[in-house]
Order: C-alpha cells, then structure tokens, then sequence
C-alpha cells in the first residue's frame, strides 16, 4: 500500500504520550479529568463540538489503560473517530453530538468494518460514550497498574 493510501493515525495528545497509566488516572481522581461525564464538560445550552467529547473520551480511555488513537482519515474518509485496545479487545468508535447523525459514507464504512468482524459502536454524547469505555473496557485493580 502506497503512503499516500494509507489512513494517517494521530494521537490527538501527543504532551501524554510518555504519562503513565497511574499519573493519568490521578488526573481522574483529583478532578483535573473528570470521572463523571455529567461534570466533563459545563453546561452550556448548546451542544459541544465533537472534538470536546473526543478529548473527554480519550482521556478517560487512556486512564483506564488503553492503547488510544485518533484517526485522521483523509484518504478513507467514513472511518470511526477512535480506534480503543486493551487486553485483546480492539474497538472502533464514532463519536458524535447528542443531535449528530452519520454520514451515508459512515454507515457504509462502519458496515464493511462489522462485515470483517470488528466491533464499531457510535456513541451520541459525553454520557452515551462514558458509558461504552466502562462497558468494553471496566477499570483496572491498582494492581495492574
């Protein structure tokens, strides 16, 4: 595959590259990184951008001791958002605003994805997300950290 076919992966936190699962996990516990997804973002009266969510979601995933990466699919446009490991578990995940709707491209792709076997889940909101991460990927004892 050519470079210029292949999806561009980026972490969307490059400064928390070389954090520690424990350091960010302290992040959640003393409320730099909000555990309760209610409290993440302020209200506002208006909805958040999906990026906000993005960065809410990625942080709490990283503090609970997944592989992250965001990816930026210029070539293949209609790929999920995130792309979520732990423990043999590989997740896709589209994440939208409360009000988002997906593309016909993203149905398209999303399909193709499950069709060779991946787990692709889009989540509508903060709290929708929140709550796949702690599904798919619960906390971890203090001793694997």
């Amino acid at each position: 595959m050519s470079d210029l076919h292949k999806p561009k992966v980026t972490s969307s936190l490059p400064s928390e590259k070389k954090m520690s699962t424990r350091r960010r996990r302290e992040r959640v516990n003393t409320g730099h990184i909000s555990a309760d997804p209610t409290l993440a973002l302020a209200p506002s009266g208006k909805d958040h951008l999906e990026s906000d969510i993005q960065h809410r979601v990625i942080d709490l995933a990283r503090a609970r001791g997944c592989y992250v990466r965001k990816i930026a699919s210029i070539a293949y446009r209609g790929m999920p958002d995130l792309i979520l490991c732990r423990g043999g578990m590989v997740l896709f995940m589209e994440v939208k605003t409360v009000k988002g709707t997906l593309s016909k491209l993203q149905e398209m792709e999303h399909r193709k994805l499950r069709e060779a076997g991946a787990t692709v889940v889009v989540t509508y909101g903060l709290v929708e997300a929140y709550a796949v991460i702690a599904m798919f990927f619960p906390e971890l004892p203090e001793d694997d950290l």
